[in-house]
């Protein structure tokens, strides 16, 4: 994965994207006709994620082979493009507009354990899957006319397949965008704005804006402690500022005093900060929390694998190479997460 020993991260390359070649993904539609909304004008999209670099990232064994995840023209004109493919919308003026706010969109692609049967679920073609692909996906969608937004309905999924990116990309990720706004041509848009709370596009933006109005956002000093909780992290207010840490190849332990002096392990933690760094908690371990724009990321693991690693012996006597095999140990399977800013969950 990134440059890594057993028992050392090269954190320059966890999520420095000047380090990683991007991998294009496209929108296809598998349509044959295209859907009718004749009381839409158009569809607006809003991109308003936490980091609006990339889509995701794909994970191999080896760094040369991690990339990027991006559409080529960004999410917002790539998704407006893909609308126009596949939509006949209302040609005379008078109609409504809808706005997607693109809340989160996230693409893994990582290898799954050749060596743990249960994670190969999916036989496809007589060959177990070795890689897995999953996006979520939060859009809020509005209803425009007249500069006054209206909510209409949110769209929230969580897709994954035992499929390399290109194969999923393929396969989803246009499906998944199409059925976001399905319900649209349902609704009836004078009904379902009558008597509703209306919006204005500053209102709106400020609302989307204000979700990374947080002091672990906006402070200029990070508070040295250990954060019990999530919301702890956000606000910058570490509850208890005496800990020590000991790290091993397998599993950090916390420790933090009690009133008799004695040092206890800390076992519900969401991470810690020296004052210069944030530490994670995932699995059994902490990891180093990198920021990008809005968002932070880490190479981290939830759970140890089982490992062995091969190499080659020569052989004097047949003049061939023999390839051994150690015994199996177990080491963390580390591969980039993310920590969703708004409800403190990890994927």
């Amino acid at each position: 994965m990134f440059a890594q020993t057993a028992n050392k991260v090269d954190y320059d390359y966890v999520f420095n994207k000047a380090r990683y070649p991007q991998k294009q993904l496209f929108l296809n539609t598998r349509i044959d006709k295209k859907l009718d909304f004749p009381l839409l004008e158009k569809i607006e999209v809003i991109d308003a994620r936490s980091d609006t670099s990339c889509v995701g990232f794909r994970t191999r064994n080896t760094e040369k082979n991690n990339y990027l995840l991006q559409f080529p023209n960004g999410l917002k004109l790539e998704f407006e493009i893909f609308f126009k493919k596949f939509i006949n919308f209302r040609t005379e003026p008078g109609g409504y507009t809808s706005t997607i706010v693109v809340r989160n969109y996230w693409i893994n692609e990582f290898d799954v354990d050749e060596n743990e049967d249960d994670k190969f679920v999916e036989n496809r073609g007589g060959r177990y899957a070795a890689r897995k692909t999953g996006l979520r996906a939060t859009f809020d969608i509005y209803l425009e006319k007249d500069d006054e937004y209206f909510v209409a309905y949110r769209f929230d999924t969580l897709a994954s397949a035992f499929l390399n990116i290109k194969d999923f990309s393929e396969a989803y990720l246009g499906d998944i965008v199409q059925n976001s706004i399905k319900r649209l041509q349902s609704i009836q848009p004078e009904t379902h704005t009558a008597n509703k709370r209306k919006f204005s596009r500053p209102e709106l933006e400020e609302y989307y804006k204000g979700r990374w109005n947080k002091p672990i956002l906006k402070d200029s000093v990070l508070r040295r402690g250990v954060y019990k909780n999530f919301t702890e992290f956000l606000n910058n207010q570490p509850s208890n500022d005496r800990y020590v840490v000991q790290k091993d190849k397998l599993i950090d332990i916390l420790y933090v005093p009690m009133k008799n002096g004695e040092l206890a392990v800390a076992r519900d933690v969401w991470g810690y900060c020296d004052g210069k760094k944030i530490f994670i908690k995932s699995g059994e371990n902490y990891f180093l929390l990198v920021r990008v724009q809005n968002g932070f990321y880490f190479l981290g693991s939830k759970e140890l694998m089982k490992s062995q690693d091969e190499y080659y012996m020569y052989d004097p006597y047949m003049g061939t190479n023999m390839r051994v095999t150690s015994e199996s140990y177990l080491k963390n399977r580390l591969f980039p997460l993310k920590v969703d800013m708004e409800k403190g969950t990890i994927y």
